[in-house]
């Protein structure tokens, strides 16, 4: 589930989404087709994934492993936060390996070279009980943390100086309202690599 969908820039938020991953058959060539949906959450939340309308992220594909990293641990292909053993933990990494089908001279498909990547996943654990009071009071608007979060996807797809930059701006920064009345240097420096990333929108931080 996410609260940051996939939107144009500046259309109105959507609320929450399931967004779904799978991989079907081909229908261009061997391998298989990675796929992608996603659906407003509804009131239930059923787990069986039906392709109504799905995207096609990757297609040909012939190797594509997910492992999950939490805290320093061994990485796992399957992570379940509405299960009894995770239920209040999130992944803190993602590491990704994709392999697609390439022709040799011969014109005969073999399996080409293996790329991977680590995705950081920007994402505070589950609350199972009411926030205490220590935390900043913004009123309506947002903390430096929940504006990062609102942004996550956006983040995402920056390149990966700005996002180290960002990155190492934002752990300067105490747990702290986005619109404080005095603002320190690193806030300000923050807000202006934010000001960096496609489709980011300062009035929703407030």
């Amino acid at each position: 589930m996410t609260r940051t969908p996939l939107r144009p820039p500046g259309s109105a938020p959507v609320g929450l989404e399931i967004v779904t991953y799978g991989a079907a058959p081909s229908q261009s060539g061997p391998g298989l087709a990675l796929l992608r949906q996603a659906e407003a959450l509804p009131p239930q939340l059923a787990k069986e994934a039906v392709w109504d309308s799905p995207d096609i992220v990757v297609d040909n594909v012939a190797l594509f492993i997910a492992r999950y990293h939490a805290e320093n641990k061994e990485g796992v292909e399957g992570w379940d936060s509405t299960s009894v053993e995770q239920l209040d933990q999130l992944p803190d990494t993602v590491v990704v390996t994709v392999s697609l089908w390439e022709k040799d001279a011969a014109g005969q498909p073999v399996q080409g070279p293996e790329f991977m990547r680590t995705i950081d996943l920007p994402v505070r654990p589950f609350k199972l009980s009411p926030e205490g009071k220590g935390g900043p009071d913004c009123g309506e608007g947002m903390t430096v943390q929940q504006c990062m979060e609102t942004f996550a996807t956006q983040l995402a797809q920056v390149s990966s100086s700005l996002a180290t930059a960002i990155h190492d701006t934002q752990v300067q920064v105490p747990d702290q309202c986005w619109n404080p009345e005095q603002p320190s240097p690193e806030l300000q420096r923050l807000k202006v690599l934010m000001g960096g990333v496609p489709g980011f929108d300062a009035a929703e931080c407030k």
